[in-house]
């Protein structure tokens, strides 16, 4: 690698190509003024000084090449030059006689180009203070300044500092122009490549669409292909829980339950999909408070008797019955979290709790919890509850398979709502699931304080009872015949 390439090589970052330029520049001018000097035989104190500013300009060149600090040593040769060489040279050297304003020009302008802006700042006020007291100085006392005695000599030294200044300032701007058009040319590079991404962005997210829609087809003919045998299923399982045989009544109850079930998970991937598509609308249709709790009680009741779990109601009686919002979403959120407590409780109760929270004229704020006394959840999983579709491996080890889909779509389906899901958990106790949601009112008549839900809840809650005290009893009777 030459000279050349060594220090002005397009590898080099456009600053440190510009420094070294202009340390080698002062320098070729500091060797011309030495030989002026020398030839028209000038005082010796300008003569040598020259050539000491020459080299000492290529030491700065040095350092920079080697240190490869670019921005540490074009502020110290930028002090060099206007804090010490120039006033010592405007004084010693024959100032303005000799072209010195010409390069203490060139030398404000390199600190403009060159420095960093918050360098440029904090030295332009001293060296404009240095420049203005040294020609107050001057003009109050012109006898400071070294008078050139020969002045062909001077007029040819003027002639050299106006041209070498003109040439520094000229290479100044162009490499300022050099880097402007790289960076222009590195732009329309990335400005083009951003264009390209954005299209491959465009053209994938298209295809994501496409997908979603043919996804969210697909499940939706599943969906439809499937009702008709989960209608009959559960048509035989609402005729067999009419059937005056307790069997066949108890296997009609677990037909229909499990019914409602697998369509309530069918209904949560189809809602997935829409979500993701963007094509799920919230509905909005007059309900009631009553009937809906009746469905999802028919719907999980069967699921708890399974585990021996206590299943309760806990409904303020003051809520109004008659409602307005989308009766779908929000029975299928309940229902999904009720779901999702019986999934991973073994011993205890699932507790679902409606209550006020703020009543307008037309509109209700109601805060609706699920709490359960299962497994809970770490501190460490909670962050990521509603992002993830499957259990640990713990849980998995526990016989806890299902996917999480049910609080995803839930959460999902509250936030497009304008709430979200709310989880506080104990890991080892249990967990509860809460969001407020505001409901409109259409009618005054209030939640009845005796309703199907809780009458059978406490008919349920009596025969559990009285069929816990019966397994008791056979289990004991069983152990006492074994142990005899």
């Amino acid at each position: 690698m030459n000279l050349k390439e060594s220090l002005l090589s397009k590898q080099l970052p456009i600053q440190h190509r510009f420094y070294n330029l202009i340390t080698i520049l002062y320098a070729a001018a500091g060797i011309i003024g030495f030989v002026v000097c020398f030839s028209f035989n000038v005082n010796k104190g300008i003569t040598w000084g020259t050539l000491v500013f020459s080299i000492l300009c290529l030491i700065f060149c040095g350092l920079g090449k080697v240190g490869e600090n670019y921005k540490v040593w074009a502020i110290l040769f930028y002090i060099f030059v206007n804090l010490i060489l120039m006033p010592i040279a405007y004084l010693k050297m024959g100032g303005h006689q000799v072209g010195a304003d010409a390069w203490i020009i060139c030398s404000l302008v390199l600190g403009v180009l060159s420095l960093p802006k918050k360098a440029v700042y904090i030295l332009s006020a001293p060296i404009c203070v240095i420049y203005g007291g040294l020609y107050y100085l001057i003009y109050k006392q012109p006898d400071l300044m070294w008078q050139v005695q020969n002045k062909n000599a001077a007029l040819f030294i003027v002639a050299v500092s106006v041209s070498a200044a003109s040439v520094g300032l000229s290479l100044m701007l162009l490499y300022q122009r050099i880097g402007y058009e790289e960076q222009l040319k590195l732009n329309q590079v990335k400005e083009s490549e951003l264009k390209r991404l954005v299209e491959e962005l465009e053209k994938a997210k298209e295809q994501a669409n496409r997908i979603n829609v043919a996804k969210t087809g697909f499940l939706k003919s599943m969906s439809d292909g499937m009702n008709a045998p989960l209608s009959i299923l559960l048509e035989k399982g609402e005729l067999l829980k009419l059937s005056e045989d307790g069997q066949n009544k108890e296997i009609g109850r677990e037909v229909s339950a499990s019914v409602k079930t697998v369509s309530s998970m069918v209904d949560n991937l189809v809602t997935l999909s829409m979500i993701e598509s963007g094509e799920l609308t919230l509905g909005d249709e007059k309900y009631s408070l009553r009937d809906q709790l009746q469905k999802i009680y028919d719907v999980v009741k069967v699921q708890t008797e399974k585990k021996d779990l206590k299943l309760v109601f806990d409904i303020d009686k003051g809520l109004p019955d008659a409602l307005r919002g989308d009766e779908k979403r929000i029975r299928q959120i309940i229902i999904n979290l009720l779901m999702n407590g019986i999934q991973y409780t073994s011993v205890g109760e699932i507790h679902l709790k409606i209550q006020k929270e703020e009543r307008g004229d037309r509109n209700i704020r109601m805060r609706i919890s699920v709490s359960d006394t299962g497994i809970g959840i770490k501190q460490e999983d909670i962050d990521t509850l509603f992002y993830r579709f499957h259990a640990d491996e713990q849980e998995l080890s526990n016989g806890y398979d299902l996917i999480g889909l049910g609080l995803t779509v839930s959460n999902q389906i509250l936030q497009l709502m304008g709430t979200k899901l709310e989880v506080t958990s104990d890991y080892g106790q249990g967990s509860t699931f809460s969001f407020s949601l505001v409901q409109r009112v259409e009618g005054r008549k209030a939640m009845d304080a005796k309703s199907a839900v809780q009458e059978e809840e406490k008919k349920d809650s009596y025969e559990e009872l009285l069929a816990m005290d019966v397994r008791r009893m056979m289990e004991d009777l069983k152990g006492d015949r074994q142990n005899g």
